[in-house]
């Protein structure tokens, strides 16, 4: 369950910064800001925050103050169901746990969308819906992550993790970006709900390439509920089946992960989608890729 919330003016330096922010859209299209702490695998504590110019002063008071030589901030889209508790307590405790506890990362910002009761149909949709309303929010937000990786002194790293549905979600965002400048040096995309021809001419992320330095997709043959996407949108999904023949892959890798072993919990060793956190290999690549190790 979600423990109880307040809600902070600005957050006083001497009571250290958050590492888990998030920016969410309700079912309504109203967003809030804030951020999650007393992490667990089943629950966590929500602060928000009363608005944006408080939540991006906190951020801002946050990457001042960093003492490390490198600074490194994760974006992530959750995937269909990923709002709901214990799921997303779980997504943020592995990163907790695997990246911003081993100095992988310094914070991570989520964008958590509430689908209400919608199947993965009406989901699918709604995420439409949900770009046109967060595009604005996205582009501030990206702005300011690389304003401040030019401040001096100071080598700040952007990377952006989406998983499954989320993907579809950010692929919507991108094309309204109306951009080609660099905003991430890591893009991951981790059980993609995409069709297989997304990178092809005229298919929705052709550009992707061109704001990131490298672009990775983790792959599983076996994805069973990336195999029920296929049968009921009747295309080939990228996390599954992999690139179309006609994908140029310059600035992209594709690696397989159908081997990795086998991941906590009976839920994912029957549908192999849940590894991008679940499974420790899979948590070792994506730690390397936003390390920039191949």
């Amino acid at each position: 369950m979600v423990k109880s919330q307040k809600t902070y003016q600005i957050l006083p330096y001497t009571e250290g910064y958050p590492q888990h922010y998030f920016i969410e859209i309700r079912i309504d299209f109203s967003i809030h800001y804030g951020y999650m702490t007393d992490l667990s695998d089943v629950s966590h504590r929500k602060t928000y925050v009363k608005s944006a110019k408080i939540f991006y002063d906190i951020l801002n008071q946050d990457l001042s103050y960093t003492s490390h030589s490198e600074d490194n901030t994760l974006v992530f889209f959750h995937g269909w169901n990923g709002e709901y508790i214990p799921r997303l307590s779980g997504y943020i405790n592995s990163f907790d746990r695997h990246y911003v506890s081993e100095k992988t990362l310094n914070r991570t910002i989520s964008i958590i969308w509430h689908k209400g009761s919608l199947g993965y149909s009406g989901s699918r949709e709604k995420t439409i819906e949900f770009s046109e309303k967060l595009i604005a929010d996205f582009k501030i937000l990206t702005h300011f992550l690389n304003k401040n990786s030019e401040n001096q002194g100071m080598t700040h790293k952007n990377h952006l993790l989406c998983y499954s549905m989320g993907n579809y979600f950010f692929q919507h965002i991108f094309q309204q970006l109306g951009t080609d400048k660099k905003l991430f040096n890591q893009i991951i995309l981790a059980a993609p709900d995409l069709d297989c021809d997304v990178f092809e001419k005229g298919k929705g992320f052709e550009n992707l390439p061109k704001i990131a330095d490298k672009i990775t997709i983790l792959r599983h043959r076996r994805d069973r509920l990336l195999g029920a996407s296929k049968l009921m949108l009747r295309r080939n999904r990228l996390g599954r089946n992999g690139l179309s023949e006609n994908t140029n892959l310059e600035g992209m890798q594709i690696i397989d992960v159908t081997g990795i072993g086998t991941t906590v919990g009976l839920k994912d060793r029957i549908t192999h989608h849940l590894y991008f956190y679940r499974n420790q290999h899979a948590v070792d690549i994506i730690r390397q890729q936003m390390k920039g190790k191949s």
